[in-house]
C-alpha cells in the first residue's frame, strides 16, 4: 500500500514571487506538489527550479494543452528552468484558481537525472496543460523553487497554497 506524507504546506498570506520547499527529506521515493493559485494580472507559467539551479542548460521540458476550442503543444532543450504549471490570472475571476499536480520522480537517486511530471487545470479560461521535464543533474533533488517567470513581473497572490508531500509505496 502507497503510504503519502505532507511534508509542508506553504499558504500565501500576502504575494509573493516565489516559493521555496527546502531542506528536502531524503527517506521518500518521490515527491508530490499540490498547488492551488492565482496570480495578480494575467494566466501565466511558472517555473521550477532544482536546488536552486537556474543557469547551465540543464533543463528538457515539453507540454501540451487544450481549451476546448484548440490545442497546442511544444517543446525544447538546454533551458535554464523547467516550465512549471500555469496559475490563473485575475481575468479567470476572483473564484477560479489553477490547481496542478507535479510528480517529482525519484528524486534521491544519484545515479540517473531526475524527471519530473505535470497536469494543471487553469479555471475560468478553461485551459489544460501536461508537461514533463528533465533536469540533467545528478544530485538528490534537496530544495525545489516555483517562481513565476521574472521578466514577467507578476506575483503568486494571497490564499495560494502549495503543498509538498513524500510518497512511499510501502
Amino acid at each position: 500500500m502507497a503510504v503519502i506524507e505532507a511534508i509542508a504546506t506553504t499558504y500565501l498570506e500576502a504575494d509573493v514571487a516565489s516559493v521555496t520547499f527546502s531542506a528536502i527529506p531524503q527517506t521518500y521515493e518521490h515527491l508530490q506538489l499540490r498547488m492551488s493559485g492565482k496570480l495578480g494580472r494575467s494566466n501565466h507559467e511558472g517555473e521550477m527550479l532544482i536546488n536552486g539551479v537556474s543557469s547551465g542548460s540543464v533543463y528538457s521540458r515539453h507540454r501540451m494543452g487544450g481549451s476546448g476550442s484548440s490545442t497546442n503543444a511544444w517543446a525544447s532543450t538546454s533551458a535554464d528552468y523547467i516550465v512549471g504549471p500555469y496559475f490563473s490570472g485575475t481575468g479567470a475571476g476572483a473564484a477560479n484558481y489553477a490547481v496542478s499536480i507535479v510528480d517529482i520522480l525519484d528524486y534521491t537517486n544519484t545515479n540517473k537525472n531526475m524527471t519530473m511530471m505535470y497536469m494543471t487545470y487553469e479555471q475560468g479560461t478553461p485551459n489544460l496543460y501536461f508537461g514533463s521535464a528533465l533536469w540533467d543533474g545528478t544530485a538528490a533533488v534537496t530544495s525545489l523553487t516555483y517562481r513565476i517567470t521574472p521578466t514577467v513581473s507578476e506575483l503568486l497572490t494571497r490564499g495560494s497554497v502549495i503543498t509538498l508531500y513524500g510518497l512511499n509505496s510501502s
